[in-house]
């Protein structure tokens, strides 16, 4: 019974492939010179940097970490807390990463001045990079990405802004 669902189901893929083919070729429309798309050529993100400067940097004492009960943070409190420190991030923010398995990291961001959690759940396959005077966190950045021998499909850089009201805001992606 298993060969003949096999034999079924190749000859089924084979009628498709068929049909498909006289259905493109009736059509006039030639797929024989159809080139996958090219992604060396997609237009980059030209962040500068230096539009996303902080004049200050917070050095003092990171308040108690606030996390209500409410919240989805409050699962991976834990979590936070170990992480949870000095600024690293948008002059006055931390951010924490810990691993959710395979190449999965999760990010919060929590404002150092008041303990309160920003951003919660920032997800990468390969990692983030923030800078401690500047508002900017990229997501899976080039550098990292340039490490590997192939770039899964569904990966992206992505650049994002922390604004003044403690959100963020994509800047912009890129493959």
């Amino acid at each position: 019974m298993n060969i003949r669902n096999g034999l079924y189901t190749g000859i089924s893929i084979v009628a498709t492939v068929v049909i498909a083919g006289f259905y493109f070729y009736s059509k006039g429309i030639d797929i024989s010179n159809v080139e996958p798309a090219n992604t060396e050529n997609e237009p980059t993100c030209n962040i500068d940097r230096g539009d996303y400067l902080m004049r200050e940097v917070y050095g003092g004492v990171p308040a108690a970490l606030d996390i209500r009960s409410g919240e989805p943070a409050f699962m991976t409190k834990g979590t936070i807390e170990k992480g949870y420190g000095e600024t690293n991030f948008a002059g006055h923010y931390s951010v924490v990463t810990w691993s959710c398995g395979g190449n999965c990291q999760e990010s919060a961001i929590v404002d150092v001045k008041t303990g309160k959690v920003a951003h919660f759940k920032l997800i990468s396959q390969y990692g983030i990079s923030v800078c401690q005077n500047n508002r900017v966190i990229t997501v899976n950045p080039p550098d990292k990405l340039e490490e590997l021998e192939k770039i899964p499909r569904n990966v992206r850089t992505s650049y994002y802004e922390m604004r003044d009201d403690g959100q963020l805001s994509l800047l912009c992606e890129e493959k």
